[in-house]
């Protein structure tokens, strides 16, 4: 059993690796968003970890498999993935491998023999991803920081502080990935970190942070009706959901609330008029686009409009939202949600924005609806 490792994004367990063949599982986890887990023991000093990781696959027509994304931070703080140094092995849709120390890129390389293999349609490009398990290597040694791919260096750094203690994580964004082996060698064990869970499920109303199946998100009642929504994880989907979330199809409905943002915190309005999803612009990023399905590029999505001022300023806003244009569905609007969909600039893992720790508050939500 993994009970060295705790869960920071996604779902984990014994996975199989092929959906065309069961027979085969290993320790891993899947998400549309972050997928992560750190382990619990602190390390000191001089430190090597070896991952030997494989893609989970998705499905039966090409490609499979998503190559991209493998991350290892180490000497990181247990709660956010671009702390201490970052090894990330085929970034930005497999341009890139980088090494980050703190969130700044210290070492980057586009070398094709330090990116993961892409599947160019042919039975050789198949091979090598869907029947390979993919090695990462990052060491320490001294003032030298060293991130190897296959056994072979793609990049270093001479640290001249060098960090000299913290945790590990394995990590990915929108992916499934399968660990075979992961062995941890450092100079000191400094302690047996446990960390205390308080991921606790609320169901309002009218908001519940269990979504989809997930908590990534504290949701706590404050006084005159203020929620406060802070987040759980490094990046993920920082969701709530209203409760009831359903429209009548063909009603006139509005939907308004007052909402408060901290500087740092993207998220937008997102729900489903039938089988589409919409987007309502509060903070994120402004493309129409959402990652609606684990190992799929962002999709295009209609946007059903932006809020008309700054949100972000740490100051109270009221939004209304009219939504007699979407109901005209026959399965009505439904799962309006808070939330993080895109991963621009690895806001799945937290890079540009929605640490651990940032929060958004919301008040007064109501809907207002005269049925046809």
């Amino acid at each position: 059993a993994a009970v060295d490792w705790e869960i920071a994004g996604g779902a984990w367990g014994m996975m199989n690796r092929w959906i065309c063949d069961p027979r085969w599982s290993w320790f891993g986890g899947m998400s549309r968003g972050i997928v992560a887990a750190w382990n619990k023991h602190e390390v000191r000093g001089d430190l090597r970890v070896d991952v030997t990781v494989a893609f989970m696959m998705f499905r039966e027509q090409r490609p499979i498999e998503r190559p991209g994304d493998l991350g290892v931070t180490f000497y990181g703080d247990g709660k956010s993935l671009f702390s201490g140094y970052t090894f990330l092995v085929g970034g930005e849709q497999n341009s890139w491998t980088r090494l980050y120390r703190n969130g700044e890129v210290v070492a980057s390389t586009s070398e094709a023999s330090f990116l993961l293999p892409e599947d160019r349609g042919d039975e050789d490009s198949l091979d090598a991803i869907h029947r390979h398990w993919f090695h990462l290597q990052v060491r320490r040694r001294g003032n030298l920081v060293t991130g190897l791919y296959q056994g072979v260096p793609a990049l270093q750094f001479e640290d001249p502080e060098p960090i000299e203690s913290g945790r590990i994580a394995i990590w990915s964004v929108n992916n499934g990935i399968l660990l075979a082996r992961v062995q941890v060698l450092p100079e000191h064990l400094a302690g047996y970190n446990v960390p205390q869970r308080t991921w606790t499920r609320v169901d309002g109303p009218p908001l519940t942070n269990w979504v989809d199946g997930q908590i990534d998100a504290a949701l706590e009642k404050q006084e005159e009706g203020v929620w406060t929504v802070r987040n759980l994880l490094s990046g993920g989907h920082f969701a709530v959901r209203l409760l009831p979330d359903h429209i009548t199809p063909g009603s006139r409905a509005r939907l308004r609330f007052d909402c408060k943002f901290d500087p740092g915190v993207r998220v937008d309005l997102y729900f489903q008029a039938g089988r589409r999803t919409l987007k309502y612009g509060l903070t994120g990023p402004p493309k129409a686009e959402a990652i609606l399905r684990p190992s799929y590029l962002p999709e295009a999505i209609p946007l059903a409009g932006r809020a008309g001022e700054k949100l972000d300023d740490g100051q109270w806003h009221t939004v209304t939202l009219d939504l007699s244009g979407y109901s005209g569905e026959a399965e009505g609007l439904s799962h309006f949600t808070f939330a993080n969909y895109s991963n621009e600039d690895y806001l799945l893992a937290g890079y540009s924005a929605n640490a651990v720790g940032a929060a958004y508050y919301v008040r007064n939500i109501s809907f207002s609806e005269e049925k046809p």
